[in-house]
């Protein structure tokens, strides 16, 4: 009955380390068609906002416009080369639509309370940069409100600065009360006013997921490796 047992269970932990092998490698491929759909759409630039794809993401963006200096928002919690930050994003305003445009990364300040130094940018000015579609972070337990996260600390310039631990566009434009374009503009990070950067369009590539599967794989090449050791040890002791 033990050996039974023991078998089942071993079946049962090779399956899993094979299917997370199989989920390693699906994950890999899926990283690499992001990365060959990204590098073929941001060689391909859009002038006019209503000319863009219904899925505008990684196309690039080249528009005249001026920023809205009444609002900015901060996306919290924001590590890079790690120091805690903000992701600044400032509403801006080309063609009559308005949409999000990432600037780029700033530390964040010894004290909760305090802000960073929000640039500003009052002339009209040419804007390059990749479409992006941010994605809403996974929430856990009971569904909240997110708006009640954004806190609103005007500074001297009486700008209305709202903090936010999601970019959450449909409620942002609530706040902001305007219609927002459902994307942002990552800011080329070669702009003139382009902060520090270090936004990714593909956050792993597939060669790391490729060296997880291959982990897994020998895992469950290990553990077979282990069960038949362990009976032939177990064979030999009972016919000893």
């Amino acid at each position: 009955m033990k050996r039974i047992s023991f078998l089942l269970f071993t079946l049962l932990m090779i399956a899993l380390c094979l299917r997370l092998s199989w989920w390693q490698v699906e994950r890999a491929q899926e990283k690499s068609q992001r990365q060959v759909m990204l590098e073929r759409r941001s060689e391909q630039t859009y002038h006019h906002i209503n000319s863009l794809p219904n899925d505008p993401r990684w196309y690039q963006l080249n528009v005249m416009g001026q920023f809205d200096q009444r609002h900015a928002i901060l996306l919290d919690n924001q590590i890079h080369q790690g120091r805690v930050g903000y992701q600044v994003l400032l509403p801006f305003v080309s063609q009559q639509r308005l949409f999000l445009v990432n600037l780029g990364w700033l530390a964040a300040p010894r004290y909760r309370e305090q802000l960073p130094s929000i640039p500003h940018y009052y002339l009209p000015i040419r804007l390059t940069g990749l479409i992006d579609i941010p994605q809403s972070l996974l929430q856990l337990g009971e569904q909240v409100d997110e708006l009640e996260e954004l806190i609103q600390e005007p500074n001297s310039l009486q700008q209305q600065v709202l903090r936010v631990q999601n970019l959450n566009l449909e409620q942002l434009a609530q706040k902001l009360q305007k219609p927002l374009e459902p994307w942002i503009l990552q800011l080329d990070p070669n702009h003139k006013l382009a902060l520090q950067q270090h936004w990714q369009a593909v956050v792993m590539g597939p060669q790391k997921h490729y060296a997880y599967a291959l982990q897994w794989g020998l895992i469950a090449v290990a553990i077979l490796l282990l069960s038949l050791w362990w009976q032939r040890r177990v064979k030999h002791g009972q016919t000893a």
